[in-house]
């Protein structure tokens, strides 16, 4: 209310010698100027009429300029005041930047995570920083030289579970992906694969035999993953289960895009690393190990059996069996590698249809590597 009567006193005395009052806030002078002007005036019939104006006008006006001055000596020392405090908040901020990069690398590694467990983050982290890279905890437990036991992992996989938004990989793939080895991927796979194919759980002595692991080893796996929620332990096998286990109730996250699928890259004969689905598999090919030897391991996902490509420079070496195809379609876990083309073809017609009803295709790897090296160079 009171800047309103300013501006309107201003206004209304702009036009009569007492506007110089105002406009050039010299107080008394101006006031004294003003009549000054009145009396020098040569029409001096004008001269009454325009002293009542100015009294009554300074009647007006003085307390609201007294007012208005202190307004804008307010006004000025908060603006001064908040100026100083913004360039004191500038600082704090240019400061703060300064260390956002320690701080953004240091919080997901101390969030809970101590001992082996933050070893394992950090390398972690730094790993899944790169493209399409989705290394395993027991990959980054080779690489630090350590072994890692079954509780650490699955007390890891809580965490992990609880802080997605720690790296968009998390978020993007679920916990899972990193927490299971690429055996234990295999084991689920092959029991879930069995189940849905034959309407019952296989015996522990077919998944040994097929998947060529020993029957100490698979036992230790299988509590395991019922530990951490994949399968549910039923105590016994009997007549109607031959394995004692049954599905448990986590099994959507496990299954969830990627799921228990890998493709694990060995480069230069080091220790491997899982990397995305397979169409990303190939790209990396192109572009970031465009000048090393690569050996790149998925399986089959209608039979489960093993498909080997190993690459140099770029160039496709060998491919085991060689009639192996690649699937593209959709996410990221429609595009895999195949022992044949009828496989391929076969393994499509069973997924959801992409856009317009079109069927997934079906490549040839080496023409898809070119084309994919071909678009890389664009």
């Amino acid at each position: 209310m009171r800047e309103l009567l300013c501006t309107y006193t201003a206004s209304r005395t702009w036009q009569h010698p007492f506007a110089l009052a105002y406009k050039r806030r010299v107080s008394y002078l101006s006031i004294l100027n003003a009549f000054n002007l009145v009396c020098g005036m040569k029409d001096r019939s004008m001269r009454p009429k325009l002293i009542v104006q100015i009294i009554l006008a300074m009647l007006l006006a003085f307390p609201l300029l007294l007012s208005c001055g202190q307004k804008q000596a307010d006004n000025q020392n908060s603006a001064t005041g908040g100026s100083q405090q913004a360039a004191a908040t500038s600082g704090s901020t240019q400061q703060a930047t300064a260390q956002a990069p320690k701080i953004a690398t240091a919080e997901p590694a101390t969030a809970g995570f101590g001992g082996i467990e933050k070893q394992l983050i950090d390398t972690l982290l730094v790993m899944w920083g790169a493209k399409g890279h989705l290394t395993s905890i027991d990959q980054a437990a080779k690489m630090l030289g350590m072994t890692v036991s079954d509780s650490v992992r699955a007390d890891m996989l809580k965490k992990l579970s609880d802080n997605l938004t720690m790296t968009k990989k998390l978020s993007r793939y679920r916990p899972a992906t990193f927490v299971l080895t690429n055996r234990e991927k295999l084991i689920a796979q092959y029991i879930i694969s069995s189940e849905k194919k034959n309407s019952e759980f296989p015996a522990i002595k077919q998944i040994a035999v097929d998947l060529k692991i020993a029957e100490p080893e698979l036992k230790n796996r299988l509590k395991f993953l019922a530990d951490i929620g994949l399968l549910y332990d039923l105590g016994q096998s009997d007549t109607t289960n031959k394995l004692g286990y049954s599905l448990g109730g986590n099994l959507a996250d496990f299954s969830f895009d990627m799921g228990l699928r890998y493709h694990v890259f060995y480069v230069d004969d080091k220790l491997p690393f899982n990397v995305g689905c397979a169409k990303e598999a190939l790209y990396l090919i192109s572009t970031e190990f465009a000048k090393n030897k690569v050996r790149y391991e998925t399986t089959d996902l209608l039979t489960l059996a093993p498909v080997v490509v190993v690459f140099d420079q770029g160039r496709v070496v060998s491919i085991a069996p060689p009639e192996a195809r690649l699937v593209e379609g959709g996410s990221c876990g429609r595009n895999n590698l195949f022992v044949s083309q009828q496989n391929g073809e076969n393994w499509t017609k069973a997924q959801p249809r992409l856009a317009q009803q079109q069927i997934a295709p079906v490549y040839d790897i080496r023409e898809r590597l070119a084309q994919i090296a071909e678009q890389s160079k664009q």
